[in-house]
């Protein structure tokens, strides 16, 4: 049977218009005689119109397929153009195997959903699973497999039965890529022999969603920035070479961080033990929990540490004597400040931070009135949000704002260059957020951020 006929064949045998010469034989090359005419024609007329099959999901184990088709449980189907970059020759060894679940219309696979690969390569040689075709979700459930050029809108899933590495070259992942841990028996057995089960996964020339750690002691390295890793609860070990916008610690064991890093931002919300071993920089080091403790290494440098209210920078970094020279600025805390970087002396604290005495109150409802408030506005002076303000602002003279627990909507940049002394960005006990970045040029000031969330960057200058 020719190529560019079966689709047309498959849909006159899906409506009983052929049933061939035999189960497996349709004999396309033959005379048609008149009485197999007379039999087409009659059928045909019984259809009526042609009748689209309703798409259908069939899930199945890949045995063997040819360029062009595939028979699952006795029945032949072909392949649309958009899936017959997944069944090459070339992916024959990695399909070896593999649960597959498709959609299925008029006996045409006419997309491939999902995908779960059991094949394992070597040390050696690794498996190599090559598409550009568009998949629902990929696990990778064998050690020793290369996914290349795939596109996933969902999610993909490494399983524990990746053992030393697996790799994502030139994929695009939307959803979230997420390293599943190893249960029971077999991750008591990882923790004895952690040295032989560290497995590797590689990002090169990617994109993907969050990066969910599940699995202990795992290695991520990555040639392009990962948007955010989530460092869930039971982690103790992980080694991380590369960028990443944000890193969100959960883990609650005592974590051990190592590898070469360029963090924008890394959240720590629990009471974490973290030692944090890298060579690099975080730009902005946020504790939220005032219990946390942690301990970096020499080789990294941290442009801003914020710290819970109440709590002091050598309660948080346990070694912060040492390494005091690294921090460019400290915010929060009982004793926050900013500037030059600190130089040492461990537990010198700097000067209170007083807040200024307020002279004027100003209460504002939109970015116009916020505008008016900030011509009208000096030192010393209250700006209170009494709803959300989407604007930028600019604060030359020190004025305190109250966010009054609301979201201002843009970038503030504070710049007073020549001034000195402490400043109080809101007064004690209001809260509130900053959605866009804060811009801090006062090296001569002491500021207090208390009550402040600052979701984008913080940019001492």
């Amino acid at each position: 049977m020719r190529a560019d006929y079966k689709e047309a064949i498959a849909a006159l045998y899906e409506n009983n218009v052929t049933t061939g010469k035999s189960a497996t034989l349709f004999d396309g090359s033959s005379n048609v005689t008149r009485g197999q005419m007379a039999a087409f024609i009659t059928r045909s007329e019984a259809v009526g119109h042609p009748i689209s099959q309703p798409s259908q999901s069939v899930t199945f184990k890949v045995k063997e397929y040819a360029a062009s088709e595939i028979t699952i449980n006795g029945k032949t189907y072909y392949f649309d153009d958009s899936v017959k970059s997944i069944f090459t020759s070339e992916n024959k060894t990695a399909l070896t195997g593999a649960e597959i679940t498709a959609t299925i219309k008029n006996g045409v696979i006419t997309k491939v959903n999902n995908v779960v690969l059991n094949k394992a390569g070597s040390a050696e040689k690794e498996v190599v699973f090559k598409t550009n075709a568009t998949l629902d979700s990929i696990t990778i459930n064998a050690d020793a497999v290369i996914v290349k050029n795939v596109s996933i809108t969902g999610n993909a899933i490494i399983s524990s039965n990746v053992k030393t590495k697996v790799a994502f070259d030139g994929a695009t992942i939307t959803g979230d890529l997420i390293a599943e841990a190893i249960d029971g028996a077999k991750a008591s057995l990882e923790n004895k022999n952690a040295s032989q089960t560290t497995p590797v996964l590689t990002i090169k020339n990617s994109q993907t969603g969050k990066v969910y750690v599940k699995r202990n002691n795992i290695s991520i390295m990555s040639n392009t920035v990962i948007p955010e890793i989530i460092i869930t609860a039971t982690i103790s070990a992980i080694n991380i070479e590369g960028a990443v916008k944000k890193v969100t610690i959960e883990s609650t064991a005592k974590l051990k961080i190592t590898g070469n890093v360029n963090f924008e931002r890394l959240l720590l919300s629990t009471a974490v033990e973290l030692a944090f071993n890298v060579g690099g920089v975080v730009n902005y080091l946020s504790v939220l929990n005032a219990d946390a403790r942690i301990t970096i290494g020499s080789g990294l440098l941290i442009n801003t540490l914020s710290i819970p209210a109440g709590s002091t920078v050598t309660k948080i970094m346990t070694n912060y004597a040492a390494v005091a020279s690294q921090i460019k600025a400290v915010i929060g805390g009982s004793s926050p400040s900013t500037g030059l970087p600190n130089t040492g002396g461990g537990n010198v604290a700097p000067d209170p931070v007083i807040p200024p005495e307020k002279v004027n109150e100003f209460n504002v409802k939109n970015a116009e009135e916020l505008k008016q408030a900030l011509k009208q506005a000096k030192a010393g002076d209250l700006i209170k949000l009494m709803a959300p303000v989407t604007t930028d602002i600019t604060l030359i003279d020190l004025v305190m704002f109250d966010l009054n627990g609301h979201t201002l909507k843009g970038n503030v940049t504070i710049t007073a260059p020549t001034a000195k002394g402490s400043y109080t960005f809101m007064p004690t006990g209001s809260t509130g957020t900053i959605s866009g970045d804060l811009i801090i040029d006062a090296p001569n000031v002491n500021i207090s951020l208390d009550g402040l969330t600052v979701e984008g960057h913080t940019v001492i200058e």
